[in-house]
């Protein structure tokens, strides 16, 4: 098992979806794309509300869309959970978000 502190060490991972792999007619394996999927996991995505915005000093208007901005958090590990069935083998880790701070692109 890895050290997690050396794991998380390790700086900025891209965190886009690889592509799917479906089998074709063939039975061989084949990419599958389609331009509706999103292009990360929906849990990777962070809603701050109006309330968390005042929190954090922030409003809208202090944003503008696509910008990059970078995230420090502090989080709790709340849920770890793996499932084995006959299709997939699922493993998850679910984080709360305890603390947060935002800043311009470094």
């Amino acid at each position: 098992m890895a050290d997690l502190k050396a794991v998380l060490k390790k700086g900025l991972v891209d965190m886009k979806k690889s592509p799917a792999k479906v089998l074709n007619m063939d039975g061989d394996a084949a990419v599958c794309c389609s331009s509706e999927e999103e292009e990360y996991p929906y849990g990777l995505r962070i809603d701050l509300n109006k309330d968390s915005l005042k929190k954090l000093g922030l409003s809208v208007s202090d944003f503008v869309a696509e910008e990059e901005v970078t995230i420090t958090a502090k989080c709790e590990v709340i849920s770890l959970r793996s499932t084995k069935g006959k299709m997939a083998n699922e493993q998850n880790v679910e984080l709360q978000i305890v603390s947060l701070s935002l800043n311009d692109k470094e």
